[in-house]
């Protein structure tokens, strides 16, 4: 459902549901099967991008040192509009265990590969 932003809602759920809003336009990250948190071993980044038009900027570093403030880091930029989806990395000075960056819109899904 769709509803109109700025304003409150009362929604029944039950006991086993979950109540998520998500702002028109948003591009969310997330990862397919993802059953343990061991990064080296996901090679594809999915954005889900089914919201509507937006863009995104994604951080990445490793996640565990400080390598980040030397500038070890990768940033992705996505933009979905009507006609395309745009992927670039702007941003490609830490060594990622993605090969695949996914996008998945209503009507188109896109692989570029990195």
């Amino acid at each position: 459902e769709e509803y109109q932003g700025e304003k409150e809602y009362l929604l029944h759920l039950e006991i086993d549901e979950v109540g998520l809003f998500i702002k028109k336009g948003s591009i969310i990250p997330t990862y397919q099967d993802l059953m343990h948190l061991e990064k080296e071993e996901i090679d594809t980044l999915i954005f889900d991008a089914r919201y509507g038009n937006g863009k995104y900027v994604n951080y990445e570093d490793d996640g565990e040192s400080l390598s980040y403030l030397k500038g070890e880091y990768n940033l992705y930029e996505v933009i979905v509009n009507d006609e395309d989806i745009i992927v670039n990395k702007i941003k490609n000075d830490y060594a990622s265990p993605y090969k695949v960056v996914k996008v998945i819109t209503n009507t188109i899904t896109k692989e570029f590969n990195f």
